[in-house]
């Protein structure tokens, strides 16, 4: 069955878990109960069932191990002890309480080789959540339950994951069920994700660092960033690195992030409201501004204030380059950096903005002329979902020749991919060319 239709359906009627049993034996010849699950095909987002393994079970979940996969119950149950010990209390105090759907006072993780087109390269899907199995569908579990990859991931080291997912899992109960019955915008929903991988490990994650400072494939340079989502690598990369900007620079620390949760609004208005209330010197800020800051200090990056990282994360800026006389879309909330040499005199139009930014004196221009050695032009919109027309500015950039704009086939793809979101959050941990391909229906890109 199909279920990408049904996402969006939200139903009153949460029944408790309902499983049908079989028998099969563990490592030890030993005649086990198994559980039928449902899971989801990342490839086409189809359902389909397969049999478990209950092998561990600790104060705050249940680890259940697809039979073909190779985990003992003393490695699950070193997954539970992890799990009990050092990911549910930090993460349910920093995000909130989890559902309960099935009355248990457990989360059931589900260990399984995630069909997700994996071929023996490239990228793969780590582990995803998804609020489905809280209704009465026909192929819902009826739980609160996450789903972490074994094949090619490994499940006993993948603790950043379970937290990742565990967030996604607490933001729909504190969101949908408990206060509006709306989701955050994905991008948001994403960077506390992120941020909760710093909450579990007090590590930062190099490997999306390396993301943006390697920038495989252009995106960076192009402008992509986190507001508009499209499942990127890159997108993780941007939201990993401006909720750690967040975090770095908040009176209260990684405790902004529930701040943000408690805001009454689903989309960048609530990062606004704790941004104001937590970091001085953006007291009074809007997202135009808030955005400007946060692209200067990946440009900047100063060990002190605002405009930097306090040296714990060092960026490689990617000026664009070579693509003169073209026409260059910037979707909500993206931007690029164009090397400059002298004054440009530029108009601000729409949602387009300008900044001069010099990064010998961290020193940011903001009028209608413009100096420094790059100029920032960036697309501060805050709600692409509500744009329903053309954008385009008048302006060109400077040399290379460029035009910021929106056509009509972009805007109907930022709004596709919007409505075809499901409230399923995978998380790509491989770089690698294959998971492109998976998402191809929801995140496709015009340059």
């Amino acid at each position: 069955m199909n279920k990408s239709g049904l996402f969006l359906v939200i139903l009153i009627l949460i029944i408790p878990s309902l499983f049908f049993y079989t028998a099969c034996s563990d490592p030890g010849g030993e005649e086990e109960e198994s559980i039928d699950f449902w899971a989801m095909d990342i490839t086409d987002y189809s359902s389909y069932s397969l049999s478990a393994v209950l092998r561990a079970e600790g104060t705050y979940c249940k680890i259940y191990v697809e039979s073909m996969q190779d985990i003992s119950n003393s490695t699950a149950q070193n997954i539970a002890d992890e799990f009990d010990n050092n990911i549910y209390s930090p993460i349910t105090a920093a995000f909130g309480e989890t559902s309960d759907v099935d009355s248990d006072g457990k989360i059931t993780i589900l260990i399984l080789d995630i069909v997700d087109g994996y071929s023996g390269s490239g990228g793969y899907i780590g582990g995803y959540y998804t609020a489905y199995n809280l209704y009465n569908y026909p192929d819902s579990n009826k739980s609160d339950m996450i789903y972490i990859d074994n094949d090619p991931g490994d499940a006993t080291d993948a603790y950043d994951i379970i937290a990742h997912e565990l967030q996604h899992l607490i933001n729909y109960n504190q969101k949908v069920l408990i206060q509006s019955g709306i989701q955050f915008d994905t991008w948001i929903n994403e960077g506390l994700s992120s941020g909760a991988e710093y909450v579990y490990s007090g590590i930062i994650s190099s490997s999306r660092i390396n993301t943006y400072n390697a920038d495989s494939l252009g995106y960076i340079e192009e402008g992509m960033s986190f507001e508009t989502w499209f499942g990127e690598l890159e997108n993780y990369s941007t939201v990993y690195l401006f909720f750690q900007w967040l975090r770095l620079h908040a009176s209260n620390g990684t405790n902004v992030y529930k701040e943000i949760i408690d805001q009454p609004e689903v989309d960048y208005i609530a990062v606004v409201d704790a941004i104001n209330s937590r970091i001085g010197d953006l007291s009074s800020a809007n997202w135009d501004e808030i955005l400007r800051n946060w692209f200067s200090a990946n440009a900047f990056q100063d060990s002190s204030g605002i405009l930097g990282y306090e040296d714990v994360i060092s960026l490689t800026i990617h000026p664009l380059a070579g693509k003169a006389n073209s026409n260059w879309p910037l979707y909500a909330g993206e931007g690029i950096y164009v090397a400059i040499s002298g004054d440009e005199a530029m108009t601000p139009d729409g949602y387009i903005n300008y900044a001069g930014l010099n990064t010998a004196t961290s020193s940011i221009v903001t009028s209608s002329l413009y100096s420094g050695n790059y100029l920032l032009c960036y697309n501060y919109e805050g709600t692409p979902a509500s744009i329903d027309s053309d954008f385009e500015t008048t302006a060109p950039l400077p040399n290379p020749n460029i035009v910021v704009k929106y056509s009509a086939q972009q805007m109907q793809m930022i709004n596709e991919a919007i409505a075809n979101e499901p409230e399923s959050y995978p998380i790509d941990i491989i770089v690698g060319p294959g998971i492109s391909e998976l998402f191809d229906s929801i995140k496709k890109r015009v340059k």
